[in-house]
């Protein structure tokens, strides 16, 4: 236990935030290696010494009062602070150790991330690379709770948090994508109407933005396949399932040895707009130099 001249006991602030984030002081407990009598005697003394109450308790765990709202933002903020002075602190300006982790769906790291690791881990090769595959409301949590460093994602990246930067990349064009040549005179969708297409799922944005187009341009597709991720889609498409909506950059290499086709119609869907998103007060050095090479290569396109 800490105790510092002007009575601020950090022990207690600590098991306050653990079990405001666990939502439950058995979580807690286990997640921090302390008993659940000393936790709830920690937050006991806590309450009588800011003289509000922080929790209220419930048959499934705690749930925090508005006055511990109040407290939960300002301990995260200063929580996550010590964070970030440990690991400025921890990584060289060097960068002879520290980490990056990384947010980002499966569709766009697949075919956007792996150049820009490649080039880091040239320049700093001691640099521990994380890469996880979330939702983008799952990543900005993740983002907001510190457990990424940044978050590479397509628009629109929507977020209840004023402190989130959305900074825009590059966009690549979307196109229909088939595993056969068709007729030349077939140029508008209209024309495939009875063709199989393979399409993102409806809840996508991508999808959406499809719907949109095609009803704008009166135009019905019958023979459907929905299917989530992009690489099942690919695969799909090189086996003949059906005419795959893709962002060109994703089959570039098949494009170019002739696996694939991209069918030439007037209707054109909107691209693919890929952002870097991170949380600027928050980043140690490691992190805030990989994302300093995307906004480099950006400016230099």
């Amino acid at each position: 236990m800490i105790e510092y001249k002007d009575g601020i006991n950090l022990n207690l602030y600590r098991i306050f935030y653990y079990v405001a984030k666990e939502g439950s002081i058995s979580a807690a407990a286990k997640k921090i290696y302390v008993s659940q009598p000393a936790i709830s005697k920690s937050l006991k003394k806590l309450e009588e010494l800011l003289n509000v109450d922080l929790f209220y308790r419930t048959l499934t765990g705690v749930q925090l009062t508005e006055f511990g709202e109040t407290l939960l933002f300002y301990v995260e903020n200063s929580y996550n602070s010590l964070l970030t002075a440990e690991r400025t602190l921890l990584e060289s300006k060097a960068l002879e150790r520290g980490k990056v982790s990384i947010g980002v769906p499966s569709h766009i790291g697949s075919f956007f991330l792996f150049e820009y690791i490649e080039k880091f881990k040239k320049d700093f090769p001691n640099i521990k690379i994380k890469i996880v595959s979330r939702s983008t409301n799952e990543m900005i949590e993740q983002l907001e709770s510190h457990e990424i460093d940044f978050m590479i994602d397509s628009s629109p990246v929507d977020t209840k948090y004023n402190n989130v930067i959305v900074e825009k990349l590059v966009t690549f064009p979307n196109s229909f994508i088939t595993n056969k040549k068709y007729d030349e005179n077939m140029n508008s969708l209209k024309d495939f109407e009875d063709e199989p297409f393979i399409l993102p799922v409806n809840r996508s944005s991508r999808r959406k933005e499809l719907e949109s187009l095609l009803t704008s341009n009166n135009i019905e597709l019958k023979n459907i396949i929905e299917i989530e991720t992009t690489e099942m889609a690919i695969s799909a498409a090189k086996k003949g399932f059906g005419i795959c909506v893709i962002a060109e950059e994703a089959v570039k290499t098949e494009l170019e040895q002739g696996q694939l086709y991209k069918l030439n119609v007037k209707e054109k869907l909107p691209g693919l707009e890929i952002n870097i998103v991170y949380i600027e007060n928050f980043l140690p050095p490691a992190p805030r130099k990989f994302i300093d090479m995307f906004l480099q290569k950006k400016d230099q396109k």
